[in-house]
């Protein structure tokens, strides 16, 4: 589903896989990331943005930290060991 859906008529999009790693790629490319960052994972993977961070980390090899139990002192000094993260 769409995240900026905001009627009743909620709209449902359907990526491949291809289509999802090149996105990474791409994302990881452009922002120059390499094995050496560290994410934060504050989304859902079944969001579209956490599994973006789950498939970028992937093709890098890089560590992922797991933000997505929401309490805000906890996140706090979980995300500080993090250099990038997608929320």
């Amino acid at each position: 589903l769409s995240s900026g859906t905001t009627s009743k008529n909620l709209k449902g999009y359907a990526l491949s896989a291809e289509a999802m790693n090149a996105n990474a790629r791409a994302v990881n490319d452009h922002f120059k990331l390499t094995q050496e960052d560290v994410w934060a994972l504050s989304l859902p993977t079944y969001h579209v943005g956490g599994l973006s961070v789950l498939l970028r980390a992937r093709l890098l090899g890089s560590k992922v930290i797991d933000c997505r139990n929401w309490n805000p002192l906890v996140w706090h000094e979980k995300v500080s060991d993090a250099t990038i993260t997608s929320v």
